[in-house]
């Protein structure tokens, strides 16, 4: 196991969770996702000024791994996710714990996912050029399946925390959000693209 911690040139008031899976929980039809068959191989959470990120090596025993998220789930406070539905579904299918996660996605429908708040913070300067974290992967969670096979730790654990980054200004600026949008958003759905003009 890979234990990473990075420090963050912000504060985050609240614990972000964020996880990386290596295998496909899409559903045969392609319209729903099976959560809870998610097979976690990385676990990051931002708190405080802190990054810390959990990387499973394949080597590693999967009880012992299981074991070492269930201590760190049970020593976090209420936590934030985007998409909570993931994160819930994955950590109570593969650890067994039950957790309530806030979720950080302001509003839903179609193209309101995490990059496209993201680069939304970024168009309007909200998010500033140098404060854009690296992605190895430009925002395609789908290719850590890929890094998990070659055994690329480092790309995946980079992903995960520019993903966190992502979801510490996307929750940061909730009100200017729902402050901008307010006349598309009707019972927390966006009416139209997300974002568009």
């Amino acid at each position: 196991m890979i234990k990473k911690e990075f420090e963050f040139e912000k504060t985050s008031p609240v614990a972000i969770c964020d996880v990386e899976i290596q295998n496909d929980i899409k559903s045969y039809d392609g319209k729903d996702w099976n959560y809870s068959g998610s097979d976690i191989i990385t676990l990051g959470i931002l708190y405080g000024n802190k990054i810390s990120i959990l990387q499973r090596e394949k080597s590693d025993k999967v009880d012992y791994w299981k074991d070492e998220l269930k201590k760190v789930m049970n020593e976090m406070p209420v936590m934030f996710a985007f998409n909570n539905k993931m994160e819930k579904g994955a950590i109570r299918g593969f650890i067994g714990v039950n957790r309530f996660f806030e979720e950080i996605s302001v509003f839903r429908g179609k193209g309101c996912n995490k990059s496209n708040f993201f680069n939304d913070l970024v168009k309007n300067k909200i998010v500033l050029e140098e404060q854009i974290p690296n992605d190895p992967f430009k925002n395609n969670s789908e290719l850590v399946i890929g890094a998990w096979k070659k055994d690329d730790y480092d790309s995946i654990i980079e992903h995960n925390k520019s993903c966190l980054i992502k979801e510490y200004y996307i929750l940061m600026n909730r009100f200017w959000f729902l402050q901008r949008y307010k006349d598309k958003i009707q019972n927390g759905w966006f009416q139209g693209e997300c974002f568009g003009e």
